[in-house]
């Protein structure tokens, strides 16, 4: 008799590869086409040709394949592996690092909208430096701004009633005020600093100060996303407990959410922002 976590694990790829196939299917059926192609082990083992004609294998970083397909960030939150600060981890050790078989894995993340556009997604690999920072900061510094106030605000109520019953509210709300607390002025230091820097580097002027700015993101994002796990473990993955009142509900989505909206906006910065800067600082210095 299987084990509970070969059972799980492999619940956990049918999901996933069931709703790559979903995905698939969506988007052929907008162009008229009725059917799935069928993605063998050993096609995904080997390699996989998106819409821009890259090749993935195991050893892909999982950065690098959100970056080319973003629709696949769906499959990898399903299984549990995180795309933005741990962007840089090889498909393989990311995949066995959650009990995951890397091959099987690849096959689902292959049927995410596999050969062919989609329109719900845009390739910021293509875009220009400048209209990607304006995404970034129009897209995800503006929710943040926008919701995160609300969201810490829910939380204390949350806290105040059911502390008593649910002693790890305690530390949720303590957490989510350390996010609030480093997020708005890193936010700032992006808009006011790092991004008019970026902006400047584009048209061919590098800051003296550019690649420490660089390295500052990069830490505080690694501590932002830290503090995102340790959310979804006191929650034990946004769960709703039996005697979840509606607030308390509202608090859960928006906890989800922000970790969402954090996962992408990290990913943006980490993955397809950073890569462009560093070829920039490249051609630079080899002028």
């Amino acid at each position: 008799m299987r084990n509970l976590g070969t059972i799980v694990t492999g619940v956990l790829l049918s999901a996933a590869l069931l709703l790559g196939a979903w995905l698939y299917q969506k988007s052929s059926q907008d162009r008229g086409a009725n059917r799935i192609d069928k993605l063998t082990e050993s096609q995904a083992a080997t390699s996989v040709s998106g819409t821009s004609s890259k090749t993935w294998t195991v050893e892909t970083t999982v950065g690098k394949i959100v970056a080319d397909r973003p629709e696949t960030a769906r499959v990898l939150d399903l299984v549990g592996i995180d795309y933005c600060c741990g962007g840089h981890l090889p498909l393989q050790e990311a995949a066995t690092a959650q009990k995951v078989d890397p091959a099987q894995l690849l096959n689902a993340l292959l049927a995410v909208g596999a050969s062919t556009t989609s329109g719900e997604y845009r390739d910021w690999q293509q875009a220009e430096l400048s209209e990607l920072i304006d995404h970034v900061v129009s897209t995800h510094h503006t929710w943040l701004r926008r919701e995160l106030p609300t969201l810490s605000e829910t939380t204390q109520t949350v806290l105040r009633v059911h502390g008593d019953a649910h002693s790890e509210l305690a530390e949720v709300a303590a957490t989510l005020e350390r996010i609030r607390t480093a997020v708005f002025p890193h936010l700032d230091q992006e808009e006011q600093h790092l991004f008019p820097a970026l902006r400047d580097l584009a048209d061919g002027n590098a800051s003296a100060d550019i690649e420490e700015q660089l390295a500052s993101m990069q830490t505080d994002h690694e501590a932002l996303g830290a503090d995102l796990h340790r959310l979804r473990e006191l929650t034990n993955g946004f769960a709703e407990p039996a005697d979840a009142c509606a607030k308390y509900r509202e608090m859960l989505t928006g906890l989800s959410a922000l970790e969402g909206d954090m996962h992408q906006h990290v990913h943006l910065e980490n993955n397809v922002l950073l890569p462009k800067v560093q070829g920039l600082l490249a051609e630079l210095k080899a002028n």
